[in-house]
């Protein structure tokens, strides 16, 4: 069994004292257990990994050391908490190792990291015993983003307003996402909740999304509103109605 956590921003030692140490004292004494190893590493990474006796059911295992792990959480950081503690059953060497790879120049090392993630990590955990999946040297598409710090104290912006802006876009466009599969009754009810303000993003989505939204619904009762039998049958004969064949005319060949 294996559990893992990060406490962005923190050495070896801190790491040590604020994570390793509630969590490995919560987690001994765990029935079956036979021993536990620990490491940390100075970009806040720790995990621990817990041998159990070979009688010992895995499955129940893993839902004792969650329960275990569950207790300490209120003695760590709020940021480790915040990134999620891992519980996974998985053995302490590697079983296989898959290359993907193109002969492709377009398709880079970020494309083909992505692809792996998107369509390739997710259907080999589904496959009956297998513990853990992982992306060797994953990479991931990002933006990074350069300010004028002499714009910004003029404005007075702060960093902090710059992040929150973005989160609050990245609300927006997650929103928007989820809209587009909603039905027409789902996406009313979240129109009005907007518009009341009890929303509690109703500060940020404001009256872009809202009309957006209504347009979306106006969208979908003209593709759900019912036919009229005069349309209906009018449409009936155009499609009984035989269609004409263009006669094309005969070329004449001189010699």
């Amino acid at each position: 069994m294996r559990v893992s956590t990060s406490y962005p921003g923190a050495n070896s030692q801190t790491v040590s004292q604020a994570v390793a140490t509630p969590i490995e004292q919560s987690l001994n004494g765990t029935p079956g257990m036979l021993y536990m190893e620990s490491s940390n590493s100075n970009n806040g990474g720790y995990s621990a990994t817990l041998t159990f006796d070979i009688s010992t059911d895995p499955d129940l295992a893993a839902v004792e050391v969650q329960n275990r792990v569950k207790l300490a959480e209120s003695r760590l950081p709020a940021e480790v908490v915040q990134n999620g503690i891992s519980v996974e059953k998985e053995s302490s060497s590697k079983l296989m190792t898959i290359t993907v790879m193109s002969d492709d120049p377009k398709f880079d090392e970020v494309y083909l990291s992505n692809y792996t993630t998107l369509n390739i990590q997710d259907r080999l955990r589904r496959v009956p015993g297998v513990g853990v999946v992982s992306n060797v040297g994953s990479r991931y598409y990002a933006m990074q983003i350069w300010v004028q710090p002499d714009k910004m104290a003029s404005l007075g912006i702060t960093v902090k307003d710059l992040q929150n802006a973005l989160k609050d876009q990245q609300v927006i466009e997650n929103l928007r996402m989820q809209t587009k599969k909603m039905n027409l009754s789902d996406q009313k009810k979240l129109l009005e909740v907007i518009r009341s303000g009890k929303c509690r993003f109703h500060s940020i989505l404001g009256q872009d999304y809202m009309e957006e939204l209504a347009e979306e619904i106006r969208r979908q009762e003209r593709k759900d509103a019912p036919v009229s039998k005069a349309n209906a049958t009018k449409k009936k004969e155009l499609l009984k109605k035989p269609v004409k064949k263009k006669e094309t005319p005969k070329r004449r060949q001189t010699t």
